[in-house]
């Protein structure tokens, strides 16, 4: 399966990052030497990725500012907050797009890594009929989806199935979705899983990284300085955009 782009959902107002998020946006925060923003478009380039779409909104104007000379990005401003099935719709519009192709999608508050990921994204181990792949964790957190033979089945929690994390990684076959314009919910215009097939990628090595509110945000650093190896810091290094420090 064929991947040449990925959108990175930046488009948030940090509401969950306390004062400073008021003043700095969350794609902006620091993560090694760089930001959870510009380590993603590195990440993603370095895996063959072409093009880069990032949606904006709340301060957009200094996320414009500090993208303007980065290659192979797109900015999509936002004329309000789209929601994310919004920001996808709103991309798979785009001219030269028209609703083809296949559509990584990531948030830049969330990181998941595991050995091989971009390859068995792109073999067969994947739900090749479906729609729309998500992937999975064992992490508890809060994007709980119910699960029953690889596919999700329902959004609320069931004794008579499994249910997983959506670590917020998913790609998508434009071609599958209903058009719809303006805002929208992810679960209802992209997930709608009553309508069609939705497959679930699992990984127990799944490496999950969450940086959405504050808290999490200090404990996955924490985590990342006091952690001898983990695929994320070696994504850094080999980007060379960690430096050691003593905690």
């Amino acid at each position: 399966m064929n991947i040449e782009r990925v959108l990175i959902l930046s488009a948030g107002k940090g509401t969950r990052m306390g004062k400073l998020g008021e003043v700095l946006p969350k794609p902006l925060w620091p993560l090694g030497k760089t930001t959870l923003l510009e380590f993603q478009i590195k990440y993603w380039l370095s895996k063959g990725i072409k093009d880069i779409y990032i949606n904006v909104f709340h301060q957009k104007e200094i996320l414009i500012e500090y993208l303007k000379d980065f290659k192979n990005v797109h900015i999509l401003e936002e004329p309000e907050l789209l929601g994310v099935g919004g920001g996808i719709h709103n991309l798979a519009r785009l001219e030269g797009i028209n609703y083809s192709g296949n559509l990584l999608v990531s948030n830049v508050d969330v990181l998941c890594f595991d050995d091989g990921l971009l390859d068995r994204i792109s073999s067969k181990v994947i739900n090749q009929d479906a729609c729309l792949n998500l992937f999975g964790t064992n992490n508890k957190s809060y994007r709980e989806v119910c699960v029953k033979e690889n596919k999700v089945v329902a959004l609320e929690k069931s004794t008579q199935n499994d249910f997983l994390t959506y670590s917020g990684l998913s790609l998508i076959k434009l071609n599958s979705l209903k058009k719809v314009p303006g805002k929208s919910d992810f679960f209802k215009t992209i997930c709608n899983f009553e309508e069609n097939n939705i497959g679930v990628l699992h990984s127990e090595n799944l490496e999950y990284w969450d940086f959405g509110t504050l808290e999490r945000y200090h404990s996955s650093i924490y985590r990342l300085l006091t952690t001898e190896e983990t695929h994320l810091k070696q994504a850094l290094l080999d980007l060379d955009l960690y430096t050691e420090i003593k905690v």
